[in-house]
């Protein structure tokens, strides 16, 4: 029979060992403080810090998708916002050289007929400048884009050029594509520009093959260093380092090529043909 002593040593056992709500209850709390861990190193970017890469490999798997999630759309953002403040700066530097010498011009008290016209078109080139912005920041359509005749627009645009006198030449078969054809026209007007520009002419066509539509455009110009093929597709960015008017352009032709077509869906392809000069290829 039970003595007075042991039985109060058994409640006494019994009373220190955590009972099954307590243990579920700190395994609940160990888990919500892991969790949530993630959304606390979220805090810097809503500070407007950068943002921290969360860890994708631990926590549950919707902690885990989530970071995952958070990376992706932070690396985005990341990515345009420096975009944007790389083309502001740059676009606002370029503007002081035609304004410059506006000034310089009235400041001189010249005006005879010649410097009014050189002042137009510094105006001009001031409005091309701000319209490739406006180009690149249009918002995109959600919706279904038309079906287009790529080549009878590709036609159209070399038939514009060969009318001013521009070495250029089409061929290729009928081809249907999804795009926007305001943005496909400023792809092709851009590319084909591009190659005028450095090559002096340039020959477009129309590929189908194994259901893949391609624009190509090549010419026999110098060409693109290897190492240049990636960068000349940044904004302002220019092989021979300078925007002068004799090399036309501001460097914004290519970028905004690029960017409009991923806007289609497509992908723009530049290599260096082997026989010598570019090749731009618009991939859909």
């Amino acid at each position: 029979m039970p003595t007075a002593a042991s039985a109060l040593a058994r409640r006494r056992s019994t009373a220190s060992r955590p009972t099954g709500r307590r243990s579920l209850a700190m395994a609940l709390t160990r888990a919500a403080l892991r969790a949530r861990r993630p959304s606390r190193r979220c805090r810097p970017a809503c500070r407007g810090r950068p943002a921290p890469s969360l860890d994708e490999g631990h926590g549950t798997r919707e902690v885990r998708d989530a970071a995952a999630v958070f990376n992706r759309m932070a690396a985005e953002l990341s990515g345009q916002f420096e975009e944007r403040g790389l083309m502001i700066a740059a676009i606002s530097h370029d503007l002081r050289t035609p304004l410059t010498r506006m000034r310089l011009r009235l400041e001189t008290g010249e005006v005879e007929a010649g410097v009014r016209e050189r002042c137009v078109e510094d105006i001009r080139e001031m409005n091309r400048l701000v319209e490739s912005v406006i180009e690149i920041f249009r918002p995109a359509d959600v919706a279904e884009p038309p079906r287009v005749d790529l080549s009878a627009l590709a036609q159209s645009a070399v038939d514009d050029l060969a009318e001013t006198g521009a070495a250029v030449t089409f061929e290729g078969p009928a081809a249907v594509v999804r795009a926007d054809p305001v943005a496909l026209r400023r792809v092709v007007d851009n590319l084909v520009g591009n190659a005028l520009r450095y090559a002096g002419g340039a020959r477009v066509r129309v590929d189908l093959a194994a259901g893949v539509t391609r624009l190509v455009v090549e010419d026999d110009g110098p060409g693109i260093p290897e190492t240049e093929l990636e960068r000349v597709r940044q904004p302002f960015r220019r092989v021979e380092g300078s925007r002068n008017r004799d090399t036309g352009g501001t460097g914004l032709g290519l970028y905004i090529a690029q960017q409009l077509v991923r806007r289609q869906g497509a992908a723009l392809l530049l290599s260096n043909r082997p026989e010598g000069g570019l090749r731009a290829e618009v991939v859909f």
